[in-house]
């Protein structure tokens, strides 16, 4: 279910704003604020912000605000394919390293 915010219209006057950019620019603010603070991890705020992974990573980079790596992050922005050959269930094919080529989910773990 969505959350509404309610915004005094004199809140709204004073923004800075074009009126049909406030929504989305204002998701984005509150997107870096959560991701600096750690309330959201990268993909969530990333997600809330409603940009790709290359954009959010450089506004990131443009405002300063340090990149916190966390594991489950890193691999929910990896496609399903990436995800599943790191985990050893899918074949890499035609072109892999000798040391991934019949690598199994098995022989990954010991």
């Amino acid at each position: 279910m969505p959350l509404v915010i309610e915004i005094p219209d004199s809140v709204l006057q004073a923004l800075d704003l074009p009126e049909e950019e406030r929504e989305r620019r204002l998701k984005i603010e509150l997107a870096l604020a959560c991701y600096a603070q750690e309330i959201l991890g990268f993909g969530k705020a990333r997600e809330l912000a409603g940009m790709t992974y290359r954009e959010f990573c450089w506004l990131l980079g443009e405002r300063r605000i340090p990149r916190q790596l966390d594991p489950d992050d890193v691999r929910s922005d990896l496609p399903e394919s990436t995800r599943q050959r790191l985990a050893g269930r899918v074949d890499p094919g035609p072109g892999a390293p000798p040391e991934v080529v019949g690598r199994t989910a098995d022989a990954s773990s010991q």
